[in-house]
């Protein structure tokens, strides 16, 4: 649990980061690539509480599958933000 909620700080923190950047992006990036960078996070920041919040449930058939599933979503949100992150620096 420790470990979901240092990501979710973590994740958050991030986004605190990035938001001020993203508003001095060049206005053809900023509506563009800010604006998906932005809403990765944010679905990377529901995602890690969403999991957090079922690694309390106690976990049975459907809701096991469902946490794989978060889990899988957060890595894909994670290698694009790094893709475009990429861009960015490119």
């Amino acid at each position: 649990m420790s470990d979901n909620g240092n990501s979710i700080t973590k994740t958050y923190d991030l986004l605190k980061w990035l938001l001020p950047i993203i508003s001095r992006f060049p206005k053809d990036k900023r509506y563009t690539l800010g604006q998906r960078l932005e809403k990765k996070l944010l679905d990377i920041l529901e995602l890690l509480l969403c999991a957090n919040y079922m690694d309390d449930l106690v976990v049975f058939g459907s809701d096991k599958t469902r946490l794989t599933e978060v889990k899988g979503l957060v890595r894909k949100k994670l290698i694009e933000i790094k893709l475009a992150m990429l861009i960015l620096t490119t």
